[in-house]
């Protein structure tokens, strides 16, 4: 389908400031995103960091 067949009333246009604005949160979702990537499972020690056990997992 479609979209505009569908809907023929088309999006109004963002202003400059709104479209900086959504670059700037889509920006800081990638980096949250790959900084999270960037952890074990444990949430403390980055991926390339030796070892697979946490130094903080105290009987877990």
């Amino acid at each position: 389908m479609n979209f505009f067949l569908n809907n023929p009333n088309p999006p109004t246009p963002l202003s400059d400031d709104e479209l900086e604005q959504m670059a700037l949160d889509n920006l800081a979702a990638i980096k949250r995103k790959a900084a999270k990537a960037s952890k074990k499972s444990c949430g403390c020690c980055p991926v390339d960091d030796g070892p697979e056990i946490c130094p903080d997992d105290s009987g877990r």
